[in-house]
């Protein structure tokens, strides 16, 4: 007790508890002042982990001085202190070194400038990369018997996603971006298996991601957060908050996720979420309703109901308009989408977050055709928050109307950039590749897209496209049936399978594989496009009646599950079919539908399609002279919209117009234009093919002719005409050859149609 006693009487007397104590309070004043200096200066946070290290290696030598030199009166130096304290002076620096070389201790964010809409420019300040926290944010379980809570827990993962996204500092993904894995998965979104959300987040080159559930306790909502290291796949820490108002839990969540990230410390406008929705929780219901329709069910028309609920019930809320606006482009809905987005950007300032300005600002500058506006609110998306690659997308969607595949490419491969987890954007750019006839280019792409996705059986379908396109048909066959013995009911691969085995004549097999992927084709779209293709091999092989039989089937279907205006819209291009198939009433009231629905929408997009299917079904009839007219007002349209961008496509259908009307040299420059931006499209061939012949250059029709053959040689149309050129060459016996190759594709064709008696009249001639 006594030796205690001395001990402590020793520090007093030495005066080590006051110095420590003033120590302690310099270094809290210290730690102060370096988190409030990074806080108000936007420096790195490595400056309070410097400081903190820096303190901490200082306290030995603080605590040996003391000892030596805090009682009164003068004390001599002793051997110790002369090795330890240089020793420590030395130590220090080297260890700060080691930890902290190379390191950035500047500021975490920079400043950019950027060019407005209208052209004016600014200067901003954006976040590092680096010191952004990358976070998935899944759909929440909805824990109590009320099955309305189902959507409100859906959309949770938005609803704080939108919260956190008003500070720059985090980069965020959520059931939006997720949208197309959660589909794909078949797994019900309320019930994702924790290894699922680890794999998926990972995918998608997250740090961190967060689940949880919400539950109704009498009058109040529960809501739990659970936050995940994605790498350990543990759990870090969960947040619970309860309260009457929904929002004001999401709000006080999203407070504590930013003290656990001390992004807290860091200025930002932080909005409460119930501004950035509404503040009419009936209006809210139906919007996360709708959303949950949007997302993930079958029959997505559904929703529309549910939006139009929602502004009804509040017409400030922004984030429904904008939504239901995307929605509507879906449904070739352009002038309402217009009005929606009006809406939106009418309470944006205090209802949508910046980013979500951008998009909406960027869609009502298309809609109300200012292209160049467009791409301006794009870029300053793009340079403000240089790591979403949100805008990039859009941009790459707006290059897909305007027909600029080459600016689509760079638009995706800037995505990829951003977000390497979007790998399966490979697949998109190596078909567009593909349709540019630049294939090794695309198997790059493709080779890409596999080293991502093993096992996938796009990788094998991929490279057989590719061989199917360069006439190598048994590889292509090959590579089918490889990805097949992958998954024996992928959709995309058993189309491609079959349209292969049809160009070698192998029908019965083709057949039987197009009603395959009907079968197994889970979504609507997916559903439309197998049936599609079964009507493109119908009438290829004479089965036109049946063609046009499944063609009123898929678009009736469609029409009743997605949108009428599409489905019609797609049955007015092919009403010229109706039309060579003896059903030429069945055309014009299609087109006299459409008309009138294109009327009363005020659609101009969808009037001027319905036109190009009006020229189509007169250059049928041989009244092409009556379809001439029409295209002034489809390109005065167009052009208003997307410039001079849809030229090529619009005067590839005029060119088949000017063909029916002998005018071959003027039909013959829209043809080449369009096969020099689309290589590999064989209908496109045909039309040179067939211009060529009607100008007598022979040799050239032989060529285009043997090239189509060389990738479809079993097909009857195509064999008709180069029996023609062969004739025109005077040459019988290879005329006979190529008509007998049409006439046996068309051997139990369904009804008599021009061709096929013309084959018959020059065969039997011979």
């Amino acid at each position: 007790m006594s030796e205690s006693e001395g001990f402590f009487n020793t520090l007093i007397k030495r005066r080590i508890p006051h110095i420590f104590g003033f120590f302690l309070a310099g270094s809290w004043t210290a730690l102060e002042f370096t988190q409030w200096a990074v806080g108000r200066y936007a420096l790195s946070p490595l400056w309070e982990e410097a400081i903190l290290v820096f303190l901490l290696l200082c306290l030995p030598l603080i605590l040996v001085s003391a000892w030596h030199h805090g009682a009164p009166g003068k004390q001599r130096w002793s051997l110790f202190e002369k090795l330890f304290i240089p020793f420590n002076v030395m130590i220090i620096p080297l260890i700060l070194f080691q930890l902290f070389a190379g390191q950035d201790f500047g500021k975490i964010v920079t400043t950019v400038t950027v060019t407005d809409e209208n052209g004016q420019v600014h200067k901003r300040t954006v976040a590092k990369k680096a010191y952004k926290k990358p976070i998935a944010i899944f759909p929440f379980k909805n824990l109590s018997n009320n099955h309305e809570l189902d959507s409100i827990a859906l959309i949770t993962s938005e609803v704080i996603s939108r919260d956190l996204s008003q500070n720059m500092f985090y980069s965020r993904i959520d059931i939006n971006t997720l949208e197309q894995d959660l589909r794909r998965s078949t797994l019900s979104a309320l019930s994702l298996p924790l290894s699922f959300q680890i794999n998926l987040a990972k995918r998608k080159a997250r740090e961190y991601f967060i689940n949880g559930s919400i539950n109704q306790n009498g009058n109040e909502y529960e809501v739990k957060a659970n936050l995940y290291q994605v790498n350990s796949g543990g759990l870090i820490t969960q947040f619970t908050e309860q309260d009457r108002n929904y929002f004001k839990a999401i709000d006080a969540i999203n407070h504590r996720i930013h003290q656990h990230f001390f992004s807290d410390n860091i200025n930002f406008t932080d909005l409460p979420i119930e501004d950035l929705y509404t503040n009419n929780w009936q209006a809210f219901i139906s919007y996360a309703k709708a959303s949950a329709i949007d997302l993930l069910a079958d029959i997505q028309s559904e929703a529309d109901p549910f939006y139009q609920k929602a502004l009804k019930s509040d017409p400030t809320f922004s984030q429904a308009a904008l939504k239901y606006s995307k929605y509507l482009i879906t449904q070739n809905g352009i002038a309402n989408a217009q009005k929606y987005t009006a809406m939106a950007q009418q309470h944006q300032d205090y209802r949508l977050t910046e980013r979500e300005r951008f998009e909406v600002n960027a869609y009502h500058y298309f809609f109300t055709k200012k292209l160049e506006e467009t791409f301006r609110t794009l870029d300053q998306w793009s340079i403000l928050y240089p790591d979403d690659f949100q805008p990039h997308l859009l941009r790459s969607g707006f290059y897909n109307l305007t027909q600029e595949n080459d600016k689509r490419i760079i638009s995706l491969l800037e995505v990829i950039e951003l977000d390497p987890s979007q790998h399966n954007l490979w697949d998109t750019i190596g078909d567009l590749y593909s349709t540019l006839g630049e294939y090794e280019k695309a198997i790059i792409a493709y080779e890409n897209y596999a080293k991502n996705n093993q096992n996938n059986p796009l990788s094998y379908k991929n490279i057989g496209d590719l061989y199917s396109k360069t006439g190598e048909l048994d590889s292509a066959i090959s590579h089918y049936q490889q990805a097949l013995t992958i998954s024996p009911n992928h959709v995309i691969t058993l189309r491609q399978y079959a349209r292969t085995l049809a160009q070698v004549g192998n029908l019965e097999a083709a057949e039987s594989m197009y009603y395959k992927a009907i079968e197994h084709s889970g979504t609507a779209n997916e559903l439309l496009n197998s049936r599609m293709n079964l009507v493109t091999y119908y009438w290829e092989f004479g089965h036109l009646v049946k063609s046009t039989e499944l063609l009123t089937k898929a678009y009736q279907d469609y029409s009743s599950t997605e949108s009428k205006m599409q489905g019609l819209l797609a049955l007015s291009v092919n009403a010229w079919r109706y039309h060579v198939a003896g059903q030429t009433e069945k055309a014009e009231s299609i087109l006299k539908e459409a008309f009138a629905l294109a009327k009363s929408s005020k659609e101009e997009i969808f009037m001027i399609n319905i036109q190009v299917g009006q020229a189509l079904l007169y250059n049928v009839q041989g009244r092409a002279e009556q379809a001439l007219p029409l295209y002034g007002n489809i390109f005065s349209v167009a052009r208003s919209y997307l410039q001079s961008t849809n030229d090529l496509q619009i005067n590839y259908i005029k060119s088949q117009t000017l063909f029916e009307l002998g005018q071959y040299q003027e039909a013959m420059v829209g043809f080449e234009a369009m096969n020099s931006n689309y290589p590999d499209q064989l209908d496109i061939m045909l039309w040179i093919a067939r211009t060529q012949l009607a100008t007598e250059k022979l040799q050239q029709a032989q060529k285009t002719l043997q090239h189509i053959l060389s990738i479809a040689p079993a097909y009857p149309f195509y064999n008709f005409y180069m029996g023609k050129v062969y004739l025109a060459l005077e040459e019988p016996v290879e005329a006979k050859n190529h008509l007998q190759k049409a006439l046996q594709g068309w051997h139990d064709s369904d009804i008599e149609f021009a061709e096929l008696i013309e084959a018959r009249q020059l065969y039997n001639s011979l």
